[in-house]
């Protein structure tokens, strides 16, 4: 309570959301200058030993957008780019399937994929550069489909039992 009496926590705290502060700032004015920085790269990318990556104050300076797709199609061109998106969103689908499912443990794992690859892929680019985290959303996806084999013997036990879904899905079970 008394941080906020202090003028710099308090504007800080009441700005976070309203897409005033200095890291929304610097995010929307990333995004504004990235097909710029893609000119006459968007083929085959920049590649991966670029100073934007290795130089931390180069990195600063750079502004390069925190966003795990977008440093993909930066680095390796538009081929890259296609495959990594296709994989969240067979990844996402696979994981609402998940979600909807009447097991909580399924249903929760979903969720919590899902909420990875949406919020941390659009906020930050370490997904797409940093060994442990492409390791751990590997494993992530690799456990994913053992819970979508988990979901269809589940499934297909309410079926032959005489279950059957009350009404028609988007993404059936």
């Amino acid at each position: 309570q008394q941080a906020l009496l202090a003028p710099a926590v308090r504007d800080r705290l009441t700005s976070a959301f309203a897409g005033r502060d200095v890291g929304s700032l610097a995010r929307a004015d990333a995004l504004r200058v990235f097909p710029s920085q893609m000119a006459h790269h968007w083929q085959f990318g920049w590649g991966w030993g670029r100073p934007e990556f290795i130089d931390p104050e180069y990195s600063y300076l750079f502004n390069l957008a925190s966003n795990a797709p977008l440093t993909t199609l930066y680095r390796g061109g538009f081929l890259p780019f296609i495959a990594f998106v296709a994989v969240m969103v067979i990844s996402i689908a696979t994981s609402y399937r998940a979600l909807r499912s009447n097991s909580l443990p399924l249903a929760m794992y979903g969720g919590i994929l899902i909420g990875v690859t949406v919020v941390q892929f659009n906020l930050d680019h370490n997904v797409a550069d940093v060994p442990q985290n492409v390791l751990l959303w590997s494993m992530l996806l690799a456990f994913l489909i053992y819970v979508d084999d988990a979901r269809k013997d589940a499934a297909t036990a309410d079926q032959l039992m005489g279950k059957s879904p009350d009404t028609p899905e988007l993404l059936p079970r």
